[in-house]
């Protein structure tokens, strides 16, 4: 694997509880969630959250200059609503410099089991300017550090695009995070960040999208639904091309989805992916058509935001899923 091997209690302390909460039975059903070699079921987590960030710093990006101008051309306040989703991708951005922050620190704290604060200091700059997880840490946080820079000129296509760009760099640079690298495997390498560009620009985009709506009239929220649409079809399409060949190759065999943790967690983010793709299907076929109308338009509003919502919710758990699954050991040999 590319990530460092980690020390950690908690998330050992918890998997090894797990069977004994539901059974001496469940031991033969139930497999071992072990995340000790990741730092912890915490930092795991965290792991997760730091991707969330960053997928929704690109997504609102996308939205933003893909997606949103011609809806924006038809609002009564389209330079306010710009301005709004201009600062929702720098908040995305920072979030995203302090939870990679955050991240980096804490496996620091995991490697070096550092007692004070001068300790934790040199064990950060230690992992930082000598390990692999270290180096792309610091071109993740250039990235985003670009990518505010160019979100606070004045806004336009061109100026975003440049945006965009490096939005793009940081979730690649996460992809890197995955076993593929570690397992020298240039074509899965290329899947993962395909799959993670194709989750950002769809669910990453959701938060930006949910906002939007609730201010648009409904005659740019129709358009913005539309136009919304192909870009999620083809995210979708993405996803499952990129998520069969990773379980193809990581997982290796039917048998080992329901044997092994990580096979459990594979179906767990499925189910997520599911449901989400559900949501999608009723927002393109039913709510979508009937925004245009003028009696309809402000009940299938409530209805759509509702639905977006739910997506958000969904999204951050299959995206949490996501971290989980890359802190276990995939079934086929490393």
């Amino acid at each position: 694997m590319s990530s460092p091997r980690l020390h950690g209690s908690f998330g050992r302390g918890l998997c090894r509880m797990l069977p004994r909460a539901v059974g001496a039975d469940a031991v033969s059903i139930v497999p071992g969630f072990d995340f000790s070699d990741s730092g912890g079921l915490a930092l795991s987590l965290l792991r997760g959250a730091t991707d969330g960030a960053v997928l929704g710093t690109f997504g609102t990006l996308v939205l933003t200059w893909l997606v949103a101008p011609p809806a924006l051309a038809v609002a009564e306040t389209p330079g306010t609503l710009r301005l709004g989703l201009r600062r929702q991708g720098v908040c995305w951005a920072v979030a995203a410099i302090g939870l990679v922050l955050v991240w980096l620190v804490f496996v620091a704290k995991s490697l070096s089991e550092a007692a004070d604060l001068p300790a934790l200091a040199a064990a950060v700059g230690t992992v930082a300017a000598q390990t692999q997880f270290g180096h792309l840490v610091l071109a993740t946080l250039a990235c985003l550090l670009l990518v505010i820079a160019a979100s606070v000129a004045p806004l336009c296509r061109d100026r975003l695009a440049w945006a965009v760009m490096p939005a793009i760099g940081a979730v690649v640079l996460q992809a890197l995070h995955g076993h593929a690298l570690g397992m020298g495997m240039p074509l899965m390498v290329a899947s993962e960040c395909a799959h993670l560009l194709a989750a950002g620009a769809w669910i990453g985009a959701l938060p930006a999208f949910w906002l939007l709506a609730r201010r648009l009239p409904p005659e740019g929220l129709s358009i913005l639904a539309r136009r919304f649409s192909p870009l999620g079809v083809a995210c979708v399409l993405v996803l499952a091309a990129t998520a069969f060949a990773q379980g193809w190759a990581l997982i290796g065999s039917f048998g080992a989805l329901g044997g092994t943790a990580y096979g459990w967690m594979a179906l767990l983010k499925l189910l997520f992916f599911v449901l989400l793709l559900s949501l999608a299907a009723l927002n393109r076929q039913l709510l979508t058509p009937t925004l245009a109308g003028a009696v309809t338009a402000e009940a299938a509003r409530r209805h759509l935001l509702a639905s977006v919502a739910m997506e958000v919710v969904l999204g951050l758990a299959a995206i949490l899923a996501a971290g989980l699954l890359a802190s276990l050991e995939p079934t086929m040999p490393m």
